[in-house]
């Protein structure tokens, strides 16, 4: 009896014409079906390798781990202004050594720093120590210390090596003389210990990685 004649109720002619095809017809049409349903894919998985291809992205700073920078800034590690070195340890690891000067005179800094993010762009956060080595006597006596928290930072690197950044956070007084904030006399009472000295922090900068 034909295939056809085979459908009883509730059998329709899809059935029917499952029953017509041969094994190797039905392979062929699944092909078919699976070829054209997978041309709606690429455009996705295309955008996803490009993505995931940008967060693996090697940091450039592995080849090229030194980096001299200049920052302008406010009560910062470096002052008002001044230069750094900074040596990275891999991706996510430095550490900037920089002299500048401001207010209290020239200061020496050293600055452990965490990097997070992708290879061009980043959070740095970091904490370190600035020593005053020749105060200015107007504003300054003996050679204050000063903690330096860089506690929101982001940095750019460009493909040419540059990159710019800038941070925010807190400078405080660890001792080690007097400052004073706004004016100062004759009188030497007019400067504070700089451990009841705290307050906000903040600098830009350039710098160029080899």
């Amino acid at each position: 009896m034909p295939a056809a004649a085979q459908c009883g109720p509730g059998r329709g002619p899809r059935f029917a014409l499952y029953g017509r095809m041969r094994p190797v017809q039905i392979v062929t049409l699944s092909a078919v079906l699976i070829a054209i349903a997978s041309g709606t894919v690429p455009a996705a998985t295309d955008g996803e390798v490009a993505s995931v291809a940008a967060v693996r992205e090697p940091s450039p700073l592995i080849a090229h781990p030194h980096a001299i920078g200049v920052d302008i800034g406010f009560a910062s590690a470096v002052g008002a202004a001044g230069i750094t070195f900074t040596q990275a340890f891999g991706q996510t690891f430095r550490i900037e050594a920089g002299v500048g000067r401001g207010f209290s005179g020239t200061q020496v800094s050293l600055m452990p720093k965490l990097v997070l993010g992708g290879a061009r762009d980043h959070f740095v956060t970091g904490i370190g120590i600035a020593y005053t080595i020749s105060p200015d006597t107007r504003f300054t006596d003996g050679n204050p210390v000063w903690l330096n928290i860089d506690a929101l930072g982001y940095e750019h690197l460009f493909a040419s090596g540059f990159a710019f950044s800038f941070a925010v956070g807190i400078d405080r007084g660890l001792g080690g003389g007097r400052f004073c904030v706004v004016e100062c006399d004759a009188s030497p009472f007019d400067k504070q210990d700089v451990r009841t000295l705290a307050g906000p922090q903040a600098r830009m900068g350039i710098a160029y990685w080899f």
